[in-house]
């Protein structure tokens, strides 16, 4: 057994060739095809990554928007209650007024009537008066005749 150096020349040469053939055949388009998928599945990694950060974002938005909206629809509630609360106090404040007008005018009516009333009873206590006056007068007054003439007076008023 001995080692012919032939033999392993054409060995290597074989061993060379086909490393260069499958290098080519093989191990080079087989290597481009798995950069080319990595590549694609970079890319659809990287479109997936600004799919969830679009959706995030969009979700965000949505969130601050219903967020507005809801303190916007809070603002109005209040605004729109307080504005009730002053139409309520501007009525509740008008009826006072007018029930003050009322009642102070029904006080100067009542107080005019007291007064009308206070002169017809002078006018009338005076005319009595005069009336009892000249009738004491023409008559002589006696005690008798001054009772009965008081009497008369008050029946007469009373």
């Amino acid at each position: 057994m001995s080692i012919d150096i032939v033999s392993v020349l054409l060995i290597i040469a074989n061993v060379l060739v086909l490393y260069f053939v499958l290098n080519k055949l093989l191990y080079k388009p087989i290597a481009k095809f798995i950069g080319k998928r990595e590549e694609a599945i970079g890319r659809a990694r990287d479109q997936i990554n600004r799919g969830k950060t679009a959706e995030a974002d969009a979700k965000a938005r949505a969130e601050e928007i219903l967020a507005q909206a809801r303190a916007q629809a809070e603002k109005l509630s209040a605004q729109i209650q307080e504005d009730g609360r002053v139409r309520a106090d501007a009525m509740v404040a008008q009826a006072r007024e007018q029930a003050e007008g009322i009642v102070q005018k029904a006080r100067e009516q009542m107080e005019s009537e007291r007064e009308q009333m206070r002169r017809q009873v002078r006018e009338e206590a005076v005319g009595s008066a005069l009336a009892l006056t000249s009738k004491m007068l023409k008559r002589e007054v006696t005690r008798e005749n001054n009772q009965d003439m008081i009497d008369e007076y008050l029946e007469k008023v009373g």
